[in-house]
Order: structure tokens, then sequence, then C-alpha cells
């Protein structure tokens, strides 16, 4: 097999982002929705990130969280993320406080009534979003777009609990959502045209690249990640050391198992840690008892020994290899 130069995979890429914008069954003049004000639901880690990409923009953005120790701390880091990068002097300071002015921090999802566009960004539990995708039918104005961050739940499920399902869609950022260029438009079943025009239109105005899916399990990113996961794991326990696979896999590009686009969520990177950790403590075990030294560190010893020392930075954190 030909090895493709530089140019050429700079060229592909090229090509297969401009592919990406076209979405072939959408009429070209299909009439987009107005999109003045936009609310976020989850001052957490997703909620505040994808919120920065709105108020960087200039569109005035109301956030919702649960307790107002949660907001005042969400907006601390949004603040210190906007602060972090006057001082590197991307813009100017005098920009920290006008993006900053962008956000009015709420308690109550009526507080969102009057966006044009709601994003929900809670953790991933399809009990939550239900519960949310109620009280948002109730209480949003005619016309307003209702869209989840999830990751992979099935947005039919979402929409399903409204009365308007052709007003929602799935607008699935990557986490940082305000670096991570790439971005998840999820139409569902019944979502209608001018709401996935809105939303194309909308990812370039927020500097994102924006690629069209179906309700289908992972989308694009995690399915991709699915797929070579499944592989990588069985490598691992066939006695491969993590760092092994990552330097095999980034021979090719940056494709390390514990790159942070690969693990989009908590739960994957989490998940990802205690599978290595028990496939490590196998080999471990493994390596001792053909060692004849099974007696002085048993198994129970040794589980407990990694239980206090196998930490998600740890784990993630391949060697350097000469």
């Amino acid at each position: 097999m030909n090895t493709p130069t530089d140019a050429e995979i700079g060229a592909y890429i090229c090509a297969a982002g401009k592919a990406a914008w076209e979405v072939p069954d959408l009429p070209a003049n299909t009439k987009q929705r107005e999109i003045k004000s936009v609310g976020i639901i989850g001052a957490g880690t997703m909620g505040g990130g994808i919120a920065m990409n709105f108020a960087t923009a200039g569109i005035p953005v109301t956030i919702v969280e649960t307790t107002q120790e949660a907001l005042d701390r969400g907006l601390k880091v949004v603040r210190g993320n906007y602060q972090r990068s006057a001082d590197k002097g991307r813009f100017p300071q005098e920009e920290v406080e006008a993006r900053m002015d962008r956000f009015d921090g709420k308690l109550e999802l009526a507080a969102l009534a009057d966006c044009d566009l709601v994003i929900e960004a809670v953790f991933e539990d399809m009990e939550l979003k239900r519960k949310i995708f109620t009280e948002l039918d109730r209480v949003m104005k005619p016309g307003a777009i209702l869209a989840t961050n999830t990751s992979a739940l099935n947005i039919d499920e979402i929409a399903a609990m409204t009365k308007r399902p052709e007003d929602v869609i799935g607008l699935h950022f990557f986490s940082p959502a305000n670096v991570m260029k790439l971005l998840e438009i999820v139409r569902a079943k019944h979502t209608a045209d001018d709401v996935v025009a809105t939303s194309m239109d909308l990812a370039a105005k927020i500097n994102k690249i924006a690629v069209l899916v179906g309700v289908c399990p992972g989308f694009v990113g995690n399915r991709i990640l699915f797929a070579r996961q499944k592989q990588a794991n069985k490598l691992l326990q066939q006695g491969l050391m993590p760092w092994d696979v990552d330097a095999a896999l980034n021979a090719d590009g940056e494709w390390t198992l514990s790159n942070p686009l690969a693990g989009d969520s908590v739960a994957q990177v989490l998940a990802y840690v205690n599978f290595n950790a028990n496939v490590l403590k196998q080999k471990l075990t493994d390596q001792l008892a053909a060692s004849g030294l099974e007696s002085v560190h048993s198994p129970s010893a040794l589980s407990a020994a990694s239980t206090e020392s196998v930490s998600p930075n740890r784990l993630c954190r391949s060697p350097r290899i000469s």
C-alpha cells in the first residue's frame, strides 16, 4: 500500500472539511430561524465551554444551574478561561469583561423562555434529559430550537417528550467545548429542515466544523472511537501495554489511546482507566506467578496496591519511547 504524502493528506482533509458542510437533501433556499439569544442548561465543564462559544461570537447567553454555588463556580471557570487567553495576548484585556457581560446566570429553566435556542448540557442520564425536555416544552416560546448535547443517547426518545419534535436537534460539542472544532449536528426523525439549516449556519458563526449525522450509536466521533477501542482492547487483553498500542497508533498520526479527543467524557476516561487497571493487574499477577513470587505478592495484595496507586493521569501518560 502506498503511503500518502503530507500534501495528499492535507488536500483530503481540506476536501472532507468542505464536503461536511454540504447537505444534499436540504433545499438551498431553506429559510433559517433567527438566533439572537441562547440558553444553556448546566454550567459545568461542557455547559460553560459551550456557552463560551456563543458569548465569544457576541451572542447573549442565559446559563442555568440548580444551585447558586454551582452557577458561581461555573462562571468563575469561564472567566478564568477568558482571562488566561487575554493574558496570552489572544485578545485585549477589556474583551474579558465584554464577553462576561454577555452572560446571565439563573437558577430556573423558566428563565430560558424567551431564548431562540436552548442547549441542554447535563450529564448522560436519559431520565434526567426526558424530564428537562418535558419542562422545556412547557416553558419555551414557540419556534425556539431545543437542542441536546448528548454524545450517544437516542435523540428521538428525547424529542418524544415534547409536543414539538420538529424543533428538537442534537448539538454535540466535544470537550473542551470552547476549544475543540468539531460539532456533531444530529438530525432526529422529526427535526425540521429549517432547524437543520439554522444549526449548520450557526456552527460556522461560532467557528466550528459541523458534520450532520442521524440518530445512531455514537454518531460520528464516538462511533469511530468504539471501533478503534474494540481492537485496542483486544491487544491489551493479549498482554500488550497501553503505551505499546499508543506507539503503534502514533506511527500513523496522533491516535493515542488516552488522547482527550478519544475520551470525550469523564465517564469514558474512567472506564478506560478501570479497564486497563484490571488488565495491568492481571498481567503483573501472571508475571509474578511465573517468577515464583506469588506467595509474596498475592493477587489480593496486588489488587489492594493497584487500587491505591492507579490514577487517570498516571495510566494515561505514556512513557517516552526512544
